[in-house]
């Protein structure tokens, strides 16, 4: 007699939407947890778009680790550092919500990268729902203008920066 194979319940799935939202939060506690969370998109069609409503952390975090190379392939390693992290920022712009977003850049030469790090600014300021914005910029770095006119932070930590200089009332 051939054995009946048992079709697997995914009760889980069963449960309303805010209920898997709140367990996939208490999966996120810091920004090495997020990526966690959006790998539970895979699971079934039901869950692949619930991350976009978990509150997250994300971090930038220069790699140090590149300047103990060659000139040639820290440009290089940068390069893939940018790239990879504009790429991953283009995903996080559909969550609803990001708790804390950190930018750590400790660079000796910030000029050089100022488009990135304005861009990460304006991604914070403009394009995400960030609560808690945290940038560390050890060279120094001129914080823009269109940042100070940001209405959905709650929390905003500046360490290390070269010039903060809000020409208008800031919200």
């Amino acid at each position: 007699m051939a054995k009946k194979s048992k079709k697997r319940e995914d009760r889980l799935s069963d449960l309303p939407d805010s209920i898997l939202i709140h367990i996939l939060s208490m999966l996120c506690e810091d920004a090495e947890d997020s990526k966690k969370v959006v790998r539970t998109s895979l699971l079934s069609k039901r869950w692949q778009f619930l991350w976009k409503s978990v509150p997250v952390s994300l971090e930038i975090r220069f790699p140090d680790d590149c300047y103990s190379t060659t000139p040639a392939k820290w440009e290089r390693d940068v390069l893939d550092y940018l790239n990879s992290t504009h790429r991953e920022l283009h995903y996080w712009r559909s969550c609803h919500k990001i708790r804390k977003f950190s930018v750590v850049f400790n660079n000796r030469d910030p000029e050089k990268f100022v488009k990135d790090i304005d861009l990460w600014v304006y991604f914070a300021s403009e394009v995400a729902n960030v609560e808690h914005f945290k940038l560390i910029s050890e060279g120094g770095y001129k914080f823009p203008q269109f940042a100070y006119k940001n209405t959905s932070w709650r929390k905003l930590d500046i360490e290390l920066c070269m010039e903060l200089n809000p020409l208008a009332n800031v919200n």
